[in-house]
């Protein structure tokens, strides 16, 4: 095709293109995804303790009645 033609003639192709491009993604926002996914099992770790202690306490807690009060931003 065209395309296929115009990448030959600057010496590449599109199957190497697709390649870098993939790489260069993986490069910026693979650390983000791990840094991401690691706070969120951080997280996770500490609303699981946080519950723990509630119930060691025989303190009742319903998230959904607290939050009704709670102006969110929308997303």
């Amino acid at each position: 095709m065209v395309c296929e033609g115009l990448f030959n003639l600057f010496g590449t192709t599109s199957e190497e293109v697709i390649a870098r491009a993939k790489k260069e993604s993986d490069d910026y926002y693979l650390p983000q995804i791990n840094e991401l996914s690691s706070n969120n099992k951080t997280l996770s770790s500490q609303i699981d303790y946080l519950k723990n202690l509630l119930i060691q306490n025989n303190i009742s807690f319903n998230l959904e009645a607290a939050m009704e009060g709670v102006n969110m931003p929308n997303q």
